[in-house]
């Protein structure tokens, strides 16, 4: 019995490198992609537009970022945390790298409540863009929720997000 085990595990080791072979030599085979559009008999080939992938936009409309952000609030551990970056990306137009590296201090609560951003890849930083009262809400609430001393608004479960090659 334990010999037809030991011969079973053989046969599958053995199928198991005879297949990873085999995709590799068709990998090895493959065309690699081509990256720009050329015009070949009056018909273009390469890349694909927007249009010829049925796309007729770039942006999502109001009422598709009121469901991104309804899903968000419904999933996972910290959904009211995700459905805010939804909703400030939306209505500031942040990058991801400009939403992670959002410190407590860019914001000034006195008055109209209004968030700073420092901007990446040579946009205009230093603007004060006014919150709405639900942005406050959620905020105040995420800094209540965080450990005293908090530098960043948006933390992970070890610590402040940090994209690769974002240097603060």
């Amino acid at each position: 019995m334990a010999s037809s085990n030991s011969t079973q595990i053989a046969n599958s080791q053995h199928l198991t490198r005879q297949i990873f072979r085999n995709f590799e030599r068709q990998r090895s085979m493959a065309k690699p992609a081509v990256l720009r559009t050329v015009a070949v008999e009056g018909r273009r080939v390469g890349r694909r537009t927007d249009a010829e992938y049925g796309r007729e936009r770039k942006y999502l409309t109001p009422t598709e970022v009121e469901l991104l952000i309804a899903t968000a609030k419904k999933r996972g551990r910290y959904g009211q945390r995700d459905a805010l970056a939804i909703l400030m990306c939306y209505r500031h137009g942040l990058r991801v790298s400009e939403l992670v590296a959002l410190r407590c201090a860019q914001i000034a609560w006195e008055g109209t409540p209004r968030l700073t951003v420092q901007r990446r890849k040579g946009s205009i930083s230093g603007i004060a863009q006014t919150l709405d009262r639900d942005e406050v809400r959620w905020l105040r609430q995420i800094q209540r929720e965080q450990p005293a001393g908090t530098t960043y608004i948006f933390q992970g479960e070890r610590g402040a997000v940090q994209p690769r090659g974002l240097d603060n």
